[in-house]
């Protein structure tokens, strides 16, 4: 090889060192490093949930079995002769086949992800929610 190759590829790969030891450190010592929660944000409803908007409040339509609407992500909320188990007494603001996912008066982005652990419910924004 000729001698400027030699050096050209030479203060390549030292200038390719020196940023990425530059990138590293930044990343290391930079806002990714925050104790954040991901995803910062989630929808008003279950993926493919219908929100249904009455006044200021946004209720999630319980959709129909899975056989019957097409809808995926029905998880357990029915039994196999398609009867719903949701009621009062297990989920917090459900009322005519209709739930209010207001954080506060479930107590909270945790509550309603441990409510979509235990029907099976995928909530992209809750049932990912890392700091439960």
């Amino acid at each position: 090889m000729d001698y400027f190759y030699k050096i050209t590829i030479m203060v390549a790969v030292i200038i390719l060192i020196l940023v990425l030891t530059y990138i590293g450190i930044t990343m290391s010592n930079g806002a990714y490093t925050s104790n954040q929660s991901f995803p910062p944000q989630y929808g008003s409803c279950p993926d493919y949930w219908d929100a249904v908007k009455e006044g200021d409040q946004i209720f999630c339509k319980v959709p129909l079995p899975e056989g019957d609407s097409g809808n995926p992500n029905v998880g357990q909320i029915y039994d196999s002769n398609d009867n719903l188990l949701l009621n009062t007494s297990n989920t917090s603001e459900f009322q005519n086949n209709m739930i209010e996912f207001d954080e506060v008066k479930w107590g909270g982005i945790c509550q309603m992800k441990t409510w979509c652990d235990r029907y099976g419910i995928v909530w992209d924004g809750v049932t990912n929610y890392n700091k439960c």
